[in-house]
């Protein structure tokens, strides 16, 4: 179990820290939130809730362990 906890809480982890790089304005918005962010930054908006994502998948990650 202990095992599985870990590479869970590595997957939530990865999740948060691509969030975060949303929210610092990494051109992936193609990649995320349906696609609202064309081929480039996403707007102000979607930054602010990949941030608020960013602690939300981190939270997660912390229960799982």
């Amino acid at each position: 179990m202990p095992t599985a906890a870990a590479l869970s809480a590595a997957g939530l982890t990865g999740v948060a820290g691509f969030q975060a790089a949303l929210a610092a304005g990494a051109p992936w918005g193609h990649l995320s939130w349906g696609g609202a962010g064309g081929t480039g930054v996403l707007p102000t908006r979607l930054r602010i809730a990949s941030a608020a994502s960013a602690g939300v998948w981190l939270g997660a990650a912390a229960l799982v362990l």
